[in-house]
């Protein structure tokens, strides 16, 4: 893999850091479609996406800083229109056929966004105290289009009224799944949509919306992994408390099982 998440780079907040996480999918996304020689449309909607989905991700974290009186919000707002603005100057250039993707454009965004999250974002963490503000909202990777669609895709507008829709979309890939290290609810499924862009939903966002029911599995830190495990190959003891079983039911049921 070109990129990989460590939990050393979480911050503590949960919707951060799935975004993070997600932002690394989307450069392993786009490094995977380059190294296949995909020049074409494929890999323009892929670095697009990626684009706009920057802006939104430094959006929502600039809305935490300012929940959290965060001192230095003014200076990350710089870096982060910094960011936003050669991001999307490499992403016009592509589109308007005056660039090219290369691996050094790939190496950019992967070192860029590694020296961000570990560098300015976690200076935040120091000032995370509990749970995450309750006024704090975030505009995620998936978005409701009106309170008719379950989900919809963010990039080119498909929609799935219910769940049933999208599990019954055969069109659908896995691309992986993303694990929180503290909390399951923020585990994240992704998987390409038709159009080609990588999508992202937590495991929350299922609980209402299917006839599975929800669990979390309490293990008090004690006993070994059970198969199902979602670090089951990592060995050693189980986590206090996991959502790792009800993982693995949405993954089956929308057809995408590891």
């Amino acid at each position: 893999m070109f990129m990989h998440w460590s939990e050393s780079l979480e911050i503590g907040d949960p919707v951060v850091d799935s975004e993070h996480r997600y932002l690394v999918q989307l450069i392993n996304n786009l490094h995977e479609q380059f190294e296949a020689g995909q020049e074409g449309t494929s890999l323009a909607k892929l670095f697009t996406h990626l684009a706009k989905y920057v802006r939104v991700h430094f959006g929502n974290e600039e809305t935490l800083m300012k929940a959290i009186s965060f001192p230095g919000l003014a200076e990350h707002r710089v870096k982060h229109k910094e960011l936003v603005d050669q991001t999307m100057e490499l992403s016009e250039q592509y589109m308007e056929g005056e660039g090219c993707i290369t691996e050094e454009t790939v190496e950019f965004l992967k070192n860029w966004l590694l020296n961000h999250i570990a560098g300015s974002d976690m200076k935040i963490k120091e000032f995370l105290t509990g749970e995450r503000p309750s006024s704090v909202t975030a505009t995620p990777a998936f978005a409701a289009k009106s309170g008719s669609d379950f989900k919809v895709c963010t990039f080119c507008g498909k929609s799935w009224q219910t769940f049933d829709d999208l599990k019954n979309d055969r069109e659908k890939v896995l691309k992986g799944l993303q694990r929180d290290s503290t909390n399951h609810l923020y585990n994240l499924i992704m998987f390409n949509c038709s159009c080609g862009t990588t999508l992202a939903m937590f495991i929350k966002e299922f609980v209402t919306q299917t006839d599975i029911p929800f669990e979390i599995e309490e293990h008090g830190g004690t006993g070994q992994r059970p198969a199902y495990c979602l670090k089951a190959e990592e060995g050693g003891l189980c986590l206090e408390k996991c959502a790792c079983l009800y993982t693995r039911k949405i993954l089956k049921a929308l057809g995408l099982l590891l």
